[in-house]
Order: C-alpha cells, then structure tokens, then sequence
C-alpha cells in the first residue's frame, strides 16, 4: 500500500535520475497501455505519485521502477476486479 507521500504533492523538485525514471514510467504505461492495469497509471497517476511508487519500491533502474509501480497496479486492479465481480 502507498504510504502518505502518494497523496501529498511534492514540493522539491526532482532530480535528472528522477525525471528520467518518470518519463520511463509514463512511456512504458503507453507502450504497456492494456496490460496489468497500465492504462490506470497513464490516465490517474500524477508524476508525483508514480515517483512516490517509485521511491517506496527503492527502486534505483528502469527495470526496479516498472517492476514498483507495477506491483501497486497488480492490488488496484484486484481490489477493483473484486468489486466489480461481487
């Protein structure tokens, strides 16, 4: 589960690594768009909360931070399977 920085909004601007690891995010929810609930992150999550992601998955490379944001994708999109299907 995210911790509270999902939800607050950043204020310290993000460093070149940082932003290289959101734009991957962002181009990999494109080329990934129907799969494992990436359609969720490219219309919901904010560059904030994919950082957020990010960071609570200490994540360091491309592969680390799919494979967070990833994770967090895989419960919401069970969580609303289930209350879709009950």
């Amino acid at each position: 589960m995210p911790t509270s920085e999902f939800f607050r909004m950043r204020i310290e601007p993000y460093t070149a690594h940082q932003t290289a690891l959101v734009k991957h995010i962002r181009q990999y929810s494109i080329d990934h768009y129907e799969e494992n609930g990436w359609d969720e992150c490219y219309e919901c999550y904010t560059d904030d909360q994919i950082l957020a992601l990010i960071e609570e998955g200490k994540a360091k490379t491309e592969t680390e931070a799919v494979a967070a944001v990833e994770k967090w994708l895989k419960i919401s999109k069970a969580y609303a399977d289930d209350i879709r299907n009950a």
